[in-house]
């Protein structure tokens, strides 16, 4: 189950919430993650992405992965096709 939730704050800037749950098959239990993040356009072809994240992911061979996360990413986009970040 998969939910996101975007929000245009103005003409640069655009917040979003994302929420994510996932059930397994055997007995390790379920997984969601959290996200809250923005988009800020630089110009028409640069902008800055960055989230914080939550995410808990039951145990695997290598043990439980919950925690934090954040991300910060520059996105250059010369067509609105192409994109790299």
């Amino acid at each position: 189950l998969d939910g996101q939730y975007t929000r245009s704050l103005s003409r640069d800037l655009t917040a979003f919430a994302i929420a994510t749950y996932s059930t397994t098959r055997d007995d390790r239990g379920d997984r969601y993650r959290i996200a809250l993040g923005a988009n800020y356009r630089i110009s028409d072809q640069w902008s800055l992405r960055g989230d914080v994240e939550y995410a808990e992911v039951p145990g695997s061979i290598f043990g439980s992965r919950d925690g934090f996360g954040l991300s910060v990413a520059l996105v250059y986009r010369p067509t609105f096709r192409d994109r790299a970040e």
